[in-house]
């Protein structure tokens, strides 16, 4: 009986282990991003299998869903079209991960299913990603009271954690527990705290609301571990600027809640932007020719966090993305960078996989040895990209700067051979 309790004491204490010592998967992390919206919107068709298929998933420590909503009365919930494609969908064998059909019956499908089977094949460690862009609406709100705050933590841990789903459509999908499993835990990806824009709903208070909400994730988190006897992850996707920082994160005070945050190094240029201006959208380093009124590169935002903020650099991870922002109508002097432009190109935003083809059809790829990054110009229309050479550069400042690894938006984005993926597995061993 001694040894029993002394047993129970141990799994308790190991749960509230400092956060920083929580992630097993130290500056080795490789997080990959994973869009709902990737699946069957907007003429794509990538599933959970395709990062099985192309090797990406055997290279990845973890893996994150995007996006998970928030309602208007603040909590987590399933959109419209969401349950269908998160847990609902029957998959046939061609787009199993492990090439066996889901039943009709069965209570777990979808891309839930799939992730679970994908942790099953890899280790691999998943978390629900909340909020995102179009989906930070309601996170002000959630986030305002001490009442508002545990109700949302309490229905995230429900749906995602405990995996009650809801039961929907006469379909037989759902129920207590028919999700437990799929998820290790949660990201929140506020955009932004104290900024609003886009739809979301701004606070000065939320600067503060924020650490309170991790604080109350972490707790909850915690309490329902020592029911399970299991460590549950919290992290979070940041913002690099100081524009958004300083309205939005107490740094470092948020790192007692959070293992690790990813920071968003990427859109430091697009064509949203004016005047317009062709440039790097992710580049490792700042080019002192370069005309921005604020200097922004991976560096500047990573020191804002670290020399700005006094946080351990082993608990940030560096997001790169595997898309390109692209300007048309740009002034044809030094292959175009830093050039006035005209327009952004239709689409302003392409995957690498679509954008590394270009060179195949007039243009030309160009390398900026000061900010470590590339860029493709056909003398009228410019495309910034991180390419292998750059996930390369990337990888060797994250070992450097003794960094928790490299996040990626998103892994749709990569080729057919998983060529960037392969080259950030690489230069992080």
């Amino acid at each position: 009986m001694i040894l029993a309790f002394v047993g129970v004491l141990a799994i308790t204490a190991s749960l509230l282990l400092p956060a920083q010592a929580a992630d097993a998967a130290g500056a080795s992390r490789k997080v990959g991003y994973f869009s709902r919206a990737a699946t069957d919107f907007s003429g794509e068709n990538f599933q959970i299998r395709d990062l099985d298929q192309k090797g990406s998933a055997a290279k990845l420590t973890h893996l994150h869903y995007a996006f998970g909503d928030i309602s208007p009365s603040g909590e987590c919930y399933f959109g419209t079209g969401d349950a269908k494609h998160d847990y609902q969908k029957v998959f046939d064998s061609g787009r199993s991960v492990d090439g066996v059909a889901d039943r009709p019956d069965q209570s777990l499908a979808g891309n839930f299913n799939q992730i679970k089977k994908l942790k099953a094949k890899y280790g691999l460690r998943t978390s629900i990603s909340i909020g995102g862009g179009s989906r930070s609406t309601y996170f002000s709100e959630a986030a305002s009271t001490p009442e508002s705050r545990e109700k949302f933590v309490r229905s995230c841990i429900d749906l995602y954690i405990k995996g009650n789903l809801p039961k929907t459509d006469g379909l037989p999908q759902g129920g207590i527990g028919s999700g437990a499993g799929v998820f290790d835990g949660i990201d929140l990806d506020w955009e932004y705290p104290g900024s609003p824009g886009n739809g979301t709903v701004g606070r000065k208070e939320d600067k503060q609301n924020f650490t309170l909400l991790l604080a109350e994730f972490r707790r909850q988190l915690n309490l329902h571990g020592q029911q399970t006897g299991k460590y549950y992850l919290l992290t979070a996707a940041l913002a690099g600027s100081t524009y958004r920082i300083n309205p939005g994160y107490e740094l470092p005070k948020i790192f007692d809640y959070v293992d690790w945050a990813v920071v968003m190094a990427y859109d430091l240029h697009g064509a949203w932007e004016t005047p317009l201006i062709a440039n790097h959208q992710s580049a490792l380093y700042l080019n002192s020719a370069d005309p921005s009124e604020t200097a922004r590169s991976c560096e500047i935002y990573l020191n804002n966090f670290v020399n700005g903020g006094g946080v351990d650099p082993a608990r940030l991870v560096l997001g790169v993305p595997f898309y390109s922002q692209g300007w048309t109508g740009v002034t044809n002097a030094d292959h175009g960078l830093f050039q006035v432009a005209k327009s952004g190109t239709a689409p302003a935003t392409d995957d690498y996989r679509n954008v590394k083809n270009l060179t195949n059809l007039g243009y030309t790829r160009y390398w900026d040895s000061t900010a470590k990054a590339a860029w493709l110009f056909n003398g009228s229309t410019f495309w910034t990209l991180d390419d292998a050479q750059v996930m390369a550069e990337k990888a060797a400042f994250v070992k450097a700067e003794g960094l928790g690894g490299i996040g990626i938006w998103s892994m749709d984005g990569d080729d057919s051979q998983g060529s960037l993926m392969a080259e950030i597995d690489s230069g992080l061993r």
